[in-house]
């Protein structure tokens, strides 16, 4: 896997064009425990020219990582401080077995810690199936 090098070939081609604008945006979803298995967020992750990661807070088979873990967001925002984070939500309980927050937990319990970070980003779901027959976004958009 050099991934790593991808990323920097990627990004050397990543180059304001004539109308001010980047023509690639680079985005990561890692699972959460991601950290914890690589050396400071590994080769490609530190490479600094991704925009964008949202961390996977579901599916992880990970211990603290099968739903949202405030100790664990908190290393990926300082991990990072120059990349939006998102965090990555499954859109419904059937859209992945674990990590589904209810909505007034995410309200209540999780944005107001996770949106103190500088670099938050938003909320990611996933995925756009299940989102359409929970509606989950519908809540999310106006809050995160």
């Amino acid at each position: 896997m050099h991934y790593n090098v991808l990323t920097r070939e990627l990004g050397k081609q990543n180059v304001l064009d004539g109308t001010g604008r980047k023509p690639l945006h680079l985005t990561a979803t890692p699972r959460c425990g991601f950290l914890r298995r690589h050396r400071v967020g590994g080769d490609m992750l530190a490479t600094g020219i991704f925009e964008r990661i949202h961390v996977r807070f579901y599916n992880n088979n990970d211990d603290n990582c099968d739903e949202y873990n405030e100790e664990e967001w908190d290393k990926w925002a300082a991990a990072f401080p120059s990349t939006r984070i998102y965090l990555g939500l499954p859109a419904s309980p059937e859209a992945s077995k674990e990590g589904y927050l209810y909505p007034k937990r995410l309200y209540y319990g999780v944005l107001p810690v996770v949106q103190m970070a500088a670099n938050y980003g938003g909320v990611m779901l996933w995925d756009r199936y299940y989102d359409k027959r929970s509606s989950y976004s519908s809540y999310v958009k106006r809050w995160a």
